[in-house]
Parts: C-alpha cells; structure tokens; sequence
C-alpha cells in the first residue's frame, strides 16, 4: 500500500478549499450545481469545461454572478 493511501482516511468527504477544480459537463444542469458548490466550499479556481463554447462561457459567467466564495470561474471549451 502506498503511503497516500495509507494517510487518507476511507470515507473522508473531499474538501475543495485552494483546489483547482475542473467540471467536464460543465454547461449542464450537474454541471452548474457542481461548480456552484465547488466555489461556495472555497474552491481557488472553478473550470467548467464542455463542448459548446458560447455556452459554456454563459454558464460560467452566471454561476459566478450567484455564488460567493473566494475563486474565479471560468468557461472552457474543449473537444
């Protein structure tokens, strides 16, 4: 076993504060609500990334306008 996982506790809920956090599906529906609480739980940046670039921006941009927490949001659009 390595030492990673013998220091990480099974069950342990994940805690995004600092982390970097990249949404894939992040125009949908549970794409949104995710990175909405990834950045209210304190996430540094939220990257929501999807196919569709127009809206994923969109989403982006309005889950930054709703929520409050200390990191940026970006839309990303990957293939």
């Amino acid at each position: 076993m390595s030492a990673t996982r013998e220091h990480r506790a099974p069950n342990t809920p994940f805690d995004p504060q600092g982390a970097v956090a990249v949404v894939t599906g992040g125009a949908g529906g549970i794409g949104r609500a995710l990175g909405r609480r990834l950045r209210t739980s304190g996430a540094a940046v939220v990257a929501l990334v999807d196919l569709d670039a127009e809206w994923t921006t969109h989403v982006a941009a309005h889950v930054a306008e709703e929520t409050e927490g200390p990191g940026v949001v970006e839309g990303i659009a990957l293939d």
